[in-house]
């Protein structure tokens, strides 16, 4: 009887499997029905204001683009790219050869060029790409900011240029199979993702027909800026379904947003945008750390690039400081655990005196003096975010990007935030970099 009774015992381990199981099964009932609830909501509260505007007669109707001539809105997926995309260039590709496209852009470069710019774009026929001499030494002692001998000089004012082809863009698809269905057209930078650490970078297209465009290309210019600059979010690779974008959704973190004076600088010595792969063919930068001084009052002067000073907002300079206090870096959600000493290293910074640590030592846990330096603590705030791209800006605005990463604030998301520059160039005060300038 004893056996009869236990024969059908569950084994323990069996049971367990069952029970997570069973737990896996539910857990995945509920969050299918949380989305779908939190969809039927939105839905639910987009109808809702709809039928508000039209009752108020504030609604207006989606216009579709409908073009007349043969031509689509498409897009492409773009990576390892040799360049950073500047949003307000217009660059014509082709896939293969498209002698009817081509006469209609070097027929009516002009008409091409004032159409465009009313959108507020600047048209990029590659083939034509030459830069003056006079731009590319610029563009040289920016990329070598520890200066440039006299024979690298002479080679770029003799060296002789050539422009890109126009599959140039193409080459860097992330789906090569694709390429057979691109044709001729028109593309925009549209927005960056990073979501295996690569960055891949969204371009829209307007395709259009090179026999229609040269006979009539007026009209077909028209119907294409009607649409130009319209961005989509995109699925699935090239040429798919279009369907409008959010401002979340197209929401770049890789590519911050920067300053108009940094833009400006960026934008003459052509390294923003398409013009920068054709720099790349003459002018390599050269990453050649300088070491950073730090005086006592707290000014930043680059020792090794002719002593230029990095001039920053006193905010801004006492996060970098921060961060380069830390050489393990500083994750963005324990940043209210540095709270603290980032209010004595910008009291330090505004009073021009260099007495962090002794602040630090006199004064341990007391309550933040600064209300900006609080909001900064907050993670869910984007305050971090734009003291950083700051920093970023202060580094740019006197070199090339290779080199100016290592010394303003950069990380992975998810993981710490961090300044690489080895901290065996940091030098801080007056006396000990006084001492190695003058051994120089």
């Amino acid at each position: 009887m004893h056996y009869e009774k236990n024969r059908y015992k569950m084994n323990p381990i069996l049971k367990t499997i069952l029970w997570v199981l069973a737990g896996y099964a539910v857990f995945s009932i509920l969050c299918f029905l949380l989305k779908w609830g939190i969809e039927e909501f939105v839905f639910w509260w987009r109808c809702r204001k709809v039928r508000k505007a039209k009752e108020d007669g504030t609604w207006e109707e989606p216009k579709e683009w409908s073009p007349t001539h043969e031509m689509r809105h498409s897009g492409m997926q773009l990576f390892h790219l040799p360049f950073t995309p500047n949003p307000h260039e217009v660059i014509f590709y082709e896939n293969a050869p498209d002698e009817a496209a081509n006469h209609f852009v070097r027929n009516n470069k002009k008409l091409i060029q004032r159409k465009l710019a009313e959108k507020g774009f600047n048209f990029v026929y590659l083939p034509d790409m030459r830069l003056d001499v006079e731009d590319l030494l610029k563009t040289l002692e920016y990329c070598a900011p520890g200066g440039v001998d006299e024979a690298t000089r002479q080679r770029v004012m003799t060296m002789k240029q050539e422009g890109l082809p126009n599959d140039y863009l193409l080459q860097f698809m992330v789906k090569p199979k694709n390429r057979s269905k691109i044709h001729t057209g028109f593309a925009w930078y549209n927005h960056c993702k990073s979501p295996y650490g690569v960055p891949t970078y969204i371009f829209d297209s307007i395709e259009f027909n090179g026999v229609q465009a040269l006979a009539e290309p007026e009209a077909v210019l028209d119907e294409i800026c009607e649409e130009l600059g319209n961005n989509y979010s995109w699925s699935g690779g090239i040429n798919c379904v279009r369907k409008p974008s959010g401002a979340d959704e197209c929401f770049n973190g890789d590519c911050m947003q920067l300053l108009e004076e940094v833009r400006k600088k960026l934008d003459e010595l052509r390294l923003r945008g398409i013009s920068e792969a054709v720099i790349a063919q003459y002018v390599k930068p050269t990453v050649e750390l300088s070491r950073l001084h730090i005086t006592s009052d707290l000014r930043l002067f680059l020792t090794d690039y002719q002593n230029r000073e990095v001039v920053m907002q006193p905010i801004n300079k006492a996060v970098f400081l921060l961060f380069l206090r830390h050489e393990e870096g500083i994750n963005f959600k324990t940043l209210s655990d540095y709270g603290r000493e980032l209010d004595i290293i910008y009291q330090a910074v505004k009073a021009k005196h260099n007495d962090i640590d002794r602040r630090m030592a006199n004064l341990p846990g007391k309550a933040i003096a600064n209300k900006g330096i609080e909001n900064l603590m907050n993670p869910l705030s984007n305050a971090i975010n734009e003291k950083c791209t700051r920093i970023k800006e202060a580094f740019l605005l006197l070199m090339h990007e290779s080199t100016a990463e290592h010394y303003y604030v950069t990380g992975k998301w998810g993981e710490n935030k961090c300044i690489t520059l080895p901290r065996e160039l940091v030098i801080w005060g007056d006396a000990e970099v006084g001492k190695e300038v003058v051994d120089e």
